[in-house]
């Protein structure tokens, strides 16, 4: 699992008090049975996990998941870095009056590739990273996006 989490700057702790979130992608690998041995399955389940002050009210916001593969007939056979968008999904996060802590799924997908890092590869996709995005639900407005910026996001890893 891939986790990065982000705190609220002090320019917007008045619309997300001590807001903190933290995207993440569950994968589990499974080997084929009925195949060769080298043929495995991945599940890929993106997450996240919304925390904010138990006091105050948090604001609705919209997050947007994409899940990065890399096809491994190409890295393997060919020598070239290929990569695809294997899902994208933007979920509601609902205001609440009372904040708490919120787990959100996205959807799962399933991906099947072969294993062996060598010449015989027959391809495949296998996960390799994701780029999450978060906005204000009324605005639109992207306080959060990852990978961070050069000059840094709103949003900065949390310490």
């Amino acid at each position: 699992m891939q986790a990065q989490s982000f705190r609220v700057p002090p320019e917007l702790k008045a619309k997300f008090p001590d807001l903190t979130i933290d995207p993440k992608v569950a994968t589990k690998r499974n080997q084929d049975t009925n195949k060769s041995s080298c043929m495995q399955t991945m599940t890929i389940t993106p997450q996240l996990n919304v925390n904010s002050a138990s006091l105050l009210k948090a604001e609705a916001m919209k997050a947007t998941m994409i899940v990065i593969v890399m096809d491994t007939r190409a890295k393997y056979v060919d020598r070239q870095e290929v990569y695809k968008v294997l899902s994208a999904e933007t979920i509601e996060i609902p205001a609440v009056e009372r904040g708490s802590r919120r787990f959100f799924e996205f959807a799962s997908s399933t991906t099947r590739f072969d294993s062996w890092r060598d010449a015989s590869n027959v391809g495949g996709m296998v996960y390799k990273w994701f780029i999450f995005g978060l906005r204000e639900a009324s605005t639109g407005k992207i306080p959060l996006s990852t990978p961070p910026s050069a000059e840094g996001d709103i949003f900065r890893p949390a310490r």
